[in-house]
């Protein structure tokens, strides 16, 4: 029929000829299943969902055979039977067929520029995750009272499948579900480079771990996910498995993965540069963040309470107060060629091996880093804060000083600037405390907070740790540093046994003498951290609108995403490029012939803002060691010969001596700052600080991650 034709149809015409073929498919499909009845699929778990056509069409014939509280009732999750096409969102979401039935009154295929409002409408509704439901209502009235061409429906708007015909391929895998979607696909959405940079290798760094769901479930998520060095948030998922426990076999978790990452390493990959042409470029499989039970599950080894537990050496744990404790220092290093040959029996699980070992290049022992996330600020730092509050009497704060220190942190409270996610909370709330907040409180919180609180043994303990995480936390650390921080922590080690207790030296505390090599080997230990894929879990659970069918929604929600959500980057190497907010014209300014240069309040740089009118975020150390509060931010119209206006302190001071001068680190105490306005070039600027209190004093420290290359 042509489309003059169809346009001049009444509506009840059109439904009811929509209704007819609706009725046949039902006949057809019905034949078909009967025909087909012995490879016919009954898994309860993967019926397919039942939709509500209804409201589609102005009818009672489909009626829904039932209702979750909550639930997106819009949603149509199709399921179907696994093929080997990996990632392929083709078929899910090809809309030419004419079985297909569609939500709104007529077919639209039409591709859209990114500017029209449908496109801006779709990337709305995926940006503020709105559900399917609440989109269709508000279509329905776009289309009523604006404009007439929006689809009545979501699932048309974004373009999700909702035909009875087209699959959601899933592998069967004891005892749930994987779905693949492929590490080619994800770097080719999500990955574009400048031809200045086209012999650059593609590196990946991959993250493992589960997620459960829901605390009132056992559903859980195992992800495979990745991201293109450096650009660490921007992760993607090459797999996903549903179930109500972890796979059983993990090779079988893996067997796709192994087999794509394989051919790419092999082969390459083509990628489109910003010329339009393509290109085929190498990729490395860099490095995998795994937390300990994730690591043992996919290597196969033993968990992180045996005996024979550690990854990095051959040490044998011993039994101490109905504990397994890992005293010994500077043990027998283990290598990829002892791990493949198993020169250490008890630390392996069952007779096969792992088949991550068929990957091109790798080294079991250094592609899998020590995640300093799960080792360092919830392992050593959360388990130091508990021994003090509940640890032998020895070394256990009385209540006082328990309050005092709360005191403390919750009057930091106004110093802490926008680069930190959280706000400090009191000791007493320490097992609420999330991964962040332990890592602010190490590095910066802890040396201030603590200080005339716990005894001198202890703060001197504690800034053992403190001090060699400042170092491995920063780039471009000297070797000179670098072999101080690595004896610095094999010490604390030591002294953990006199301090606390050999009992409590756990595989965290032990795995301390071997981070430093993560260091050597891939930089800053943010490089080989798990925070990126952590922070991505919260994506992964948005995408969750019921309980039924997780699997399947993941895996629509993302293809939504890929098709409407953030488009792939041109990739920037220049980590010194500065940008500006909030024109103003309010000064001050050091002369009159600066009257021709525009002013702002703030400035943007390495993933962080100066503010000028925040008092938290207006302080910043200069190239010569200058502490500096800014007050104008200044530059010509030709965006060139941009400075910073402020105010030195005049005076600066060590924090501490022991056991290096604090000064070495860019920790000072400051005081009286300057009357006389000056001014910087943007060049001279070496890193943003966050100004803490301590009694009378003002402690300047700098934020590690504003570090500028």
């Amino acid at each position: 029929m042509s489309h003059r034709a169809h346009n001049n149809m009444s509506r009840s015409t059109k439904r009811r000829r929509v209704l007819q073929e609706i009725e046949s498919l039902i006949h057809f499909d019905t034949d078909y299943e009967s025909d087909h009845d012995n490879t016919h699929f009954e898994d309860p778990l993967l019926q397919e969902e039942t939709g509500d056509v209804s409201q589609c069409f102005d009818t009672t014939i489909f009626e829904q055979n039932q209702l979750l509280e909550g639930s997106d009732i819009t949603e149509t999750e199709s399921i179907l039977s696994y093929s080997n096409s990996a990632g392929d969102f083709s078929n899910l979401f090809d809309d030419s067929d004419n079985n297909t039935v569609e939500s709104s009154s007529e077919e639209d295929n039409t591709e859209f520029s990114d500017n029209s409002p449908r496109t801006q409408l779709a990337q709305w509704a995926i940006k503020h995750n709105i559900t399917n439901i609440a989109m269709s209502d508000l279509l329905k009235v776009l289309n009523t009272s604006y404009d007439q061409s929006l689809p009545l429906d979501a699932r048309t708007l974004l373009k999700t499948d909702i035909s009875s015909n087209t699959s959601v391929n899933l592998k069967n895998m004891s005892p749930g579900f994987y779905y693949h979607f492929g590490v080619s696909n994800g770097i080719k959405n999500h990955y574009i480079i400048e031809n200045s940079h086209i012999n650059e290798p593609i590196k990946l760094v991959v993250g493992i771990d589960g997620l459960p769901l829901t605390k009132s479930s056992k559903s859980t998520f195992w992800p495979i996910l990745c991201y293109i060095r450096p650009y660490s948030h921007i992760v993607f998922p090459i797999g996903l498995y549903w179930g109500n426990e972890k796979p059983q076999e993990s090779n079988d978790y893996l067997f796709d993965f192994v087999n794509e990452i394989k051919d790419l390493i092999n082969n390459g990959i083509e990628i489109k540069v910003s010329s339009g042409e393509f290109i085929k470029k190498q990729v490395i499989l860099d490095v995998f963040c795994c937390d300990l039970p994730a690591k043992n599950y996919i290597l196969k080894t033993k968990g992180h309470n045996a005996y024979f537990s550690c990854s990095r050496c051959c040490i044998e744990g011993e039994y101490v107060c109905r504990r397994v404790c890992y005293p010994d220092i500077d043990c027998r290093k283990r290598t990829h060629e002892s791990f493949i040959n198993k020169h250490q029996e008890e630390y392996h699980v069952g007779e096969v091996m792992s088949i991550l070992i068929d990957i091109p290049g790798i080294n079991i022992i250094n592609s899998f880093s020590l995640d300093y996330l799960h080792m360092v600020c919830i392992g050593v730092t959360k388990k130091i804060i508990t021994l003090w509050l509940k640890g032998p009497l020895h070394c256990r704060l009385n209540s006082t000083k328990c309050k005092f220190l709360n005191v403390n942190l919750l009057a930091q409270k106004l110093f802490i600037t926008c680069d930190f996610q959280r706000k400090p909370r009191g000791v007493d709330e320490v097992f609420r405390w999330k991964a962040t907040e332990f890592r602010t409180f190490l590095l910066y919180l802890g040396p201030v907070v603590l200080k005339n609180i716990i005894d001198k043994k202890l703060y001197s303990h504690f800034l053992y740790l403190n001090i060699s995480m400042l170092i491995l936390l920063k780039e471009n650390s000297s070797s000179s540093l670098l072999n101080f921080s690595n004896e610095l922590l094999k010490y604390f080690v030591k002294q953990f046994a006199s301090i606390y207790g050999i009992e409590w030296i756990s595989q965290n505390i032990h795995g301390l003498q071997h981070i430093t090599d993560d260091y050597l080997l891939f930089g800053s230990l943010d490089n080989c951290s798990t925070f990126p894929f952590e922070n991505h879990m919260k994506v992964l659970k948005k995408y969750i609108r019921k309980s039924n069918q997780p699997l399947q929604q993941a895996i629509k929600r993302y293809s939504e995403e890929t098709k409407y959500g953030q488009k792939p980057h041109l990739i920037n190497y220049d980590s010194n490029c500065f940008t500006f907010e909030k024109e103003h014209n309010n000064g001050p300014l050091v002369t009159k012939y600066l009257n021709q240069y525009l002013q702002y309040k703030v400035l943007n740089f390495k993933n962080t803002k100066i503010k000028i009118t925040d008092e938290a975020n207006c302080y910043i150390l200069t190239m010569d060691d200058d502490v500096v509060k800014v007050v104008n931010i200044i530059c010509q119209t030709s965006k060139q010969n941009i400075f910073i206006l402020g105010y030195a302190f005049k005076m600066k001071t060590s924090f501490y001596k022991k056991p290096i001068e604090s000064s070495k680190l860019n920790i000072f105490v400051v005081d009286k700052l300057s009357s006389n306005l000056d001014r910087w070039p943007v060049e001279k600027i070496k890193c943003k600080c966050i100004i803490l209190k301590c009694g009378n004093q003002t402690i300047s420290f700098p934020i590690i991650h504003t570090y500028k290359d």
